[in-house]
C-alpha cells in the first residue's frame, strides 16, 4: 500500500501497475521477469524477530521457470538474510528464515504442490509462537518449528517480486 507515508515504494526496472490482470482493485503489479521488483523503505517494520507474523500475496505467474521472489528482506551480501518467500526453479513455494543472517533455521517448501501459469494463487507464510507454516489458497502445505528470533538485517528496504533467471 503506497499510501502509507511510513513506507516509500520504489519501482525498479520495468515494474509497473497494470490493469490487464487484477485479483481485486482493478490493477496489479506487473513484473516481466527481467529483474523487476519493488523496494519498500522503512523496512524496520520487516524486522520480524520472534514476533508472530503473516506474509501473504496473490500471485499469478506467466512462467514457472527460474526463481521468482514474492517477498523478502535480504541483501545479496553474505550474512544479511532475514526471510524470503519465493517460488523455486521447480515451481515449488519455499519460505526461508535466518537467525544469524546466513544459515537458515527455517527452510520449508510446498512439497509436490507446484504452480501453473496464468492462474491466481493466494500464498502465505506465517509464524505463531515457534511454528512456521506456508499456505497455498488457504491450505497449509508444510510447517516447521524454531524458537529462534529472525535476523534483523541492516538493509533499510524489503523487496517485493524480483525474478532471478535459472
Amino acid at each position: 500500500d503506497s499510501s502509507n507515508s511510513n513506507h516509500s515504494v520504489a519501482f525498479v526496472g520495468t515494474a509497473q501497475l497494470s490493469t490487464t490482470q487484477s485479483k481485486f482493485g482493478g490493477s496489479s503489479l506487473l513484473l516481466d521477469g527481467n529483474s523487476d521488483y519493488l523496494t519498500v523503505g522503512g523496512a524496520s517494520d520487516f524486522n520480524l524477530g520472534s514476533s508472530d507474523f503473516t506474509i501473504e500475496a496473490f500471485v499469478r505467474f506467466n512462467s514457472v521457470s527460474g526463481v521468482q521472489v514474492i517477498c523478502g528482506k535480504f541483501d545479496s551480501g553474505a550474512n544479511r538474510r532475514s526471510f524470503l518467500l519465493y517460488m523455486n526453479t521447480g515451481g515449488v513455494l519455499k519460505f526461508l528464515a535466518s537467525s544469524n543472517g546466513s544459515a537458515y533455521v527455517i527452510n520449508i517448501d510446498s512439497g509436490s504442490t507446484t504452480f501453473s501459469v496464468d492462474t491466481w494463487y493466494h500464498v502465505a507464510a506465517t509464524r505463531s509462537g515457534s511454528t512456521f507454516r506456508i499456505f497455498i489458497d488457504g491450505t497449509q502445505v508444510n510447517s516447521a518449528t524454531s524458537s529462534s528470533s529472525l535476523y534483523n538485517n541492516t538493509n533499510d528496504k524489503a523487496t517485493v517480486g524480483i525474478h532471478w533467471s535459472s
